[in-house]
């Protein structure tokens, strides 16, 4: 473990509520080019891409997943909620993708909250399962010492 993850103190309140906020942002950065476009904000330069929102996409896109690193990496434990800032946005943005026509019709943003309950049903199938898992797991060992013990006490009587 190196030095900067000892000094953190991943369980205190202030941590988790900072990698809740870094989190969160991460997921807010995913519509920027969204809100830069309905308050206006444009661009001079952009980097050979088509439109400056175009380029604030792709930016963001890039820069979102690596705070969520340096949150994972820093053992930070945000808050569970903050997640579905980032998994919403990045659904939408699948829904868009696969959406026909490509454009912000205003039902993209329900269809996107439609995918993301079956995502969050799918997560609790998904976590139920590994923890039903886990405890089979620990039923079996504890069955398994049971049975290494009862073969000892068999030897025992045999010698």
């Amino acid at each position: 473990m190196t030095k900067i993850s000892k000094d953190l103190e991943p369980n205190t309140e202030v941590n988790r509520i900072f990698a809740t906020i870094l989190v969160a942002l991460s997921g807010i950065l995913l519509i920027l080019d969204k809100v830069f476009s309905l308050l206006g904000i444009e661009g001079t330069n952009t980097f050979g891409y088509s439109s400056y929102a175009n380029f604030i996409w792709t930016l963001t896109q890039s820069i979102a997943p690596l705070i969520i690193i340096i949150v994972i990496l820093l053992k930070l434990k945000p808050y569970l909620l903050s997640c579905a800032i980032p998994v919403y946005c990045y659904l939408l943005q699948l829904v868009w993708v696969f959406s026909p026509l490509h454009s912000d019709d205003p039902l993209i943003y329900i269809y996107a909250l439609g995918v993301f309950v079956l995502f969050c049903i799918l997560f609790m199938i998904i976590k139920f399962f590994l923890i039903s898992l886990n405890k089979n797991r620990s039923y079996a060992k504890q069955i398994f010492e049971v049975n290494e013990r009862l073969m000892a006490l068999i030897e025992d009587k045999k010698s």
